[in-house]
């Protein structure tokens, strides 16, 4: 029988989510929305001739300009292609240049920007709203929040898919200055947790500690790395995957996990 004495892991008190992946997805697929906002704009062409090179100018952009664009020299831009906006307006030039040689309008960048800053853009995941809906019930004094990659779409994205009242915490990337896996953004994500963390009656009011959080995410390097390499324990959204780290191949899964069922 397991021992009476088996070490426990420290209780629970911040969770934070990845967005894109895990808790909502592109839906339809990326290249599907850009050949339908492209036919609005009189442009005819396929989403399998869209796919291929949204994906090159997406390697290109981010390697030329990390993190969106933050902080870096932006003078030899063109004006409509700077800050976090101009990234995608790039991105979005760069990709329809390559597959039909002509230059979009600037107003299907801004149309397609408009349609991935909400719920058209995206879909949630059929476990996501169970699980934020159970923790929020279940877990009251346990912090939620969202740890991202990205731009400052992200709360716009959360409130209109109607998720966003689940999360105490947005920590985003951009705003940070550092992208996961650095730890800079699991820093900023913990000082802002124990700045709105509920206190439980008859508990000692404390901070929260790295041993105290979880991060569940679907990449490897940015998610769990990050995670192990700021303290954190984690939990790795498989979907089809294998990894050494807890993990989960659904969100509800997470329930089971931080409770030690």
């Amino acid at each position: 029988m397991p021992s009476p004495f088996r070490h426990r892991p420290p209780p629970v008190r911040l969770i934070t989510f990845d967005a894109f992946g895990t808790l909502f997805y592109p839906y339809p697929a990326i290249q599907q929305q850009y050949a339908l906002a492209a036919q609005r704009h009189g442009i005819n062409i396929s989403a399998d001739e869209l796919k291929p090179h949204f994906k090159t100018a997406f390697k290109h952009v981010i390697k030329r300009r990390p993190n969106y664009g933050r902080g870096q020299d932006e003078s030899g831009l063109s004006e409509d292609w700077r800050g976090w906006q101009g990234w995608w307006h790039e991105l979005i030039h760069r990709t329809f240049v390559h597959a039909n040689g002509k230059e979009p309008p600037v107003a299907l960048g801004h149309d397609l920007l408009h349609r991935f800053s909400s719920s058209e853009g995206y879909k949630l995941h059929t476990d996501t709203l169970p699980l934020l809906k159970y923790l929020h019930r279940e877990h009251p004094f346990v912090v939620l929040g969202v740890m991202s990659n990205s731009d400052p779409r992200i709360p716009l994205v959360l409130d209109s898919l109607g998720i966003s009242k689940y999360f105490a915490l947005t920590t985003l990337s951009y705003d940070v200055g550092h992208e996961k896996p650095h730890g800079a953004i699991f820093e900023a994500a913990l000082n802002k947790a124990n700045e709105v963390r509920p206190v439980m009656e008859g508990t000692r009011d404390t901070d929260i500690v790295p041993a105290e959080c979880i991060h569940v995410g679907d990449d490897k390097e940015q998610d769990i790395e990050g995670a192990r390499t700021a303290g954190w324990r984690s939990i790795w959204m498989q979907r089809g995957e294998d990894y050494e780290a807890t993990s989960a191949s659904s969100l509800m899964d997470v329930v089971r996990i931080i409770e030690g069922r």
